[in-house]
């Protein structure tokens, strides 16, 4: 596989995207991808990586923060607002926390968010917030967003 190569997943008749059947693991299997982005491949055979469970769940909520609205075709509300050329002004801010706080719960695998706390640093604003899957345990996540001061 190389970039720009076009990966296709067959899907049981009339899926329509994500789907939990029983007997499949709780939120769901993806292919793995790095921090960079990439696709995992695994040992020699050079096969792709599956993530399952709860590390399925993060990186599904981590894609979609480090994704920027209408960058998605077919998904225009995923993602978070560019606020590049922004000055980090209070309305930049509560945009931004507005925005984590829809893309976490538009993830139908998340019950709720709470705790949402945000750093300001030097060019960036870093939000954090307690999400509550359907089953199991509350877990952190933490967004950093590049802003212009």
């Amino acid at each position: 596989i190389v970039a720009g190569t076009k990966l296709l997943v067959p899907l049981p008749s009339g899926a329509g995207g994500a789907i939990l059947s029983p007997g499949s693991p709780p939120y769901g299997v993806d292919l793995k991808i790095s921090s960079q982005g990439d696709l995992v491949l695994t040992g020699k055979s050079g096969g792709l990586a599956q993530v399952y469970g709860v590390e399925c769940l993060r990186q599904g909520i981590m894609n979609r923060l480090m994704t920027h609205a209408g960058e998605v075709p077919g998904a225009p509300t995923m993602g978070m607002p560019m606020l590049i050329g922004e000055k980090q002004l209070a309305s930049s801010i509560g945009t931004l926390v507005l925005a984590m706080e829809s893309q976490l719960l538009s993830d139908f695998r998340v019950d709720a968010v709470a705790d949402l706390s945000v750093d300001e640093g030097a060019g960036v604003i870093e939000i954090k917030a307690t999400v509550s899957p359907f089953a199991g345990t509350p877990f952190d996540v933490i967004h950093e967003e590049k802003v212009v001061s």
